[in-house]
């Protein structure tokens, strides 16, 4: 949505507020205000807008209760701007600004995703508005609103609750909306109930990258922005209404891999793209040809450890430690398979129920599969030298067994190194896998997965993990100049630092509009341009599409305490 224009405003303001010798502190507050509102410093706007309204009223209160209506559509607190901006209207109907404060209350009916308000707003000034400019900007947001926001059947439905006129309006605006083709991108997130938190920032990251886009390409889009309110049902049906409108490309979203199984089983069904920044779980994408993954599910994860290895090492030992649930089962799945097709064995394979605390009984056994090879020999020479020297019979199996016992008593220590130790675990387990494994003196090199990367939980056993290797789907590379003018460019127009959720949204949003400017709008088209992705340079992860489920990942080694990115062989 356009920024409300302020410039008369201002200018009315400086007129009506000039300096005087004796200036009163309210008026000098609103003079701050001001300024701050046009440096873009929303913060200290709020506070002088404020501090003017503390005072007992005077000339300057209306003023100063729509200039922080404004303020806090500005701070993007749309529930507040909502509140003030009502007050307004109730208190000073006869002010200059009402005309203004009408588009304002429109526009944040449809940041609140309110659109059928939004449009009846907007009504009321095309109906009662004198100012010939701001009712032209009005007609202009309806038709986009109706464009990007409304199906042709949910436009039918909006007209038989309206007066004659205002039908007669939204119709004609309607075919005014259809004169130039927007390509529309749905974004299916959660931004209201348990979840709002994440959806949130992952919508600024698509916002951030759509405005980067739209500067930079002739390609008209528009973002329709849905909010499933944390709530299973209204996935599925927010997933349905897009698939079958025929007027949305594709759709960014849902978040967590539940939801987003339940989005592309209906999304399959009608050939509509759909793709999750988020989702980790294995075998979502065979759902449908247009079904995308951007993040790296378990499977492709454990492969992605696994082919690493193979590349590195030759004919190397192989241990894993892994919990038994669903994860667990998938990410070794993944790894063992891309073992097993090159030929390479492990040498031990444990288990454990996710949540103990305990992990001895597994780290012995790993162990003792460490120095069995360097044993078995002796103990084969020693049975051989046994059965020649004696002619009586002997209990084999007994024998060996014996003899292998005290192979392992008289070598306990003494072990091959572990080449790769891969284990997948999660957060709170590694505090006690990593002392764990050093006390009991089992050589090994660690490799494990995204959950590994906590700087605080390394920095804490940094004795134990130092020379680590992990997989993570993000990572900032602070030094390179392409990261710092991201992030000096997203806190100038967000007002915050990007965090990881922010960029996974930008990342997936970014893929989406530059495969949209090479395939164009048919949803076929668009499906078939993104699934021959490969190497896409996203600010935080690559993305690089196989079966549709992103295949790339970071690898990160933990060296003198600082996490380094391996660098990719070419």
């Amino acid at each position: 949505m356009k920024k409300i224009t302020l410039l008369l405003l201002f200018i009315a303001s400086f007129n009506a507020f000039g300096q005087t010798k004796k200036q009163p502190l309210y008026q000098t507050y609103l003079d701050e205000g001001l300024k701050a509102y046009k440096q873009h410093n929303f913060t200290k706007a709020r506070e002088d807008f404020s501090a003017v309204l503390q005072r007992e009223p005077n000339e300057l209160t209306s003023s100063a209760e729509f200039l922080l209506s404004l303020t806090y559509y500005q701070l993007t607190n749309f529930s507040k701007a909502k509140i003030q901006c009502e007050n307004f209207r109730k208190n000073y109907p006869e002010s200059l600004y009402f005309e203004e404060s009408t588009v304002l209350l429109a526009k944040i009916f449809y940041q609140l995703g309110n659109f059928e308000q939004a449009v009846l707003t907007f009504f009321e000034e095309l109906s009662k508005g004198k100012n010939t400019e701001l009712k032209h900007e009005t007609e202009k947001l309806v038709s986009e609103i109706l464009a990007v926001n409304f199906t042709k059947e949910e436009i039918e439905n909006f007209g038989k609750k309206l007066t004659n006129t205002q039908a007669e309006l939204l119709q004609r605006l309607a075919k005014q909306s259809g004169k130039d083709k927007i390509t529309q991108i749905a974004v299916i997130l959660p931004l209201t109930g348990t979840d709002r938190e994440i959806g949130n920032k992952i919508l600024d990251g698509i916002k951030f990258a759509f405005n980067e886009f739209i500067k930079m390409d002739s390609l008209k889009i528009a973002l329709r922005i849905e909010d499933t309110e944390s709530d299973f049902v209204n996935v599925v049906k927010i997933t349905k209404k897009l698939a079958t409108s025929g007027e949305v490309v594709c759709a960014i979203g849902p978040i967590t891999s539940e939801e987003f199984i339940a989005a592309s089983g209906i999304a399959s069904e009608y050939n509509f793209p759909i793709i999750s920044p988020t989702a980790t779980k294995t075998g979502i994408t065979e759902l449908g040809k247009t079904i995308f993954q951007a993040n790296t599910d378990f499977k492709s994860c454990g492969k992605f450890v696994a082919n690493h290895i193979l590349s590195n090492y030759q004919n190397p030992t192989i241990a894993i430690l892994a919990p038994l649930d669903n994860y667990g089962i998938k990410i070794i799945e993944g790894f063992t398979e891309t073992l097993n097709n090159a030929n390479c064995k492990t040498i031990a394979e444990e288990w454990y129920n996710p949540g103990i605390q305990d992990f001895s009984q597994q780290i012995r056994r790993i162990k003792n599969a460490s120095f069995e090879p360097i044993i078995q020999d002796s103990i084969n020479a020693e049975f051989e030298k046994i059965i020649a020297q004696d002619e009586q019979e002997f209990d084999l199996e007994l024998l060996k067994t014996q003899l292998s016992e005290k192979w392992h008593r008289d070598f306990v220590g003494i072990g091959k190194k572990i080449d790769a130790f891969f284990v997948p675990c999660y957060s709170d387990e590694l505090s006690y896998i990593l002392p764990q494994t050093t006390i009991a003196g089992l050589d090994a090199t660690f490799f494990g997965n995204e959950n590994w990367y906590d700087e605080k939980l390394l920095n804490d056993n940094k004795i134990y993990a130092e020379g680590s290797f992990f997989t993570s789907d993000y990572f900032w590379e602070n030094t390179e100049p392409e990261v710092k003018n991201f992030i000096t460019n997203y806190r100038t127009l967000m007002k915050k630092n990007p965090g990881k959720m922010n960029v996974y949204g930008y990342d997936t949003a970014k893929l989406v509009f530059e495969t949209l400017s090479l395939s164009g709008s048919e949803r076929e088209n668009f499906a078939r341009e993104l699934s021959k992705v490969k190497n896409f340079q996203g600010m935080q992860r690559e993305i690089s599409f196989e079966n549709n489920s992103n295949q790339s990942l970071h690898l990160l080694n933990l060296q003198n305490g600082q996490i380094l990115k391996v660098k990719k062989q070419e």
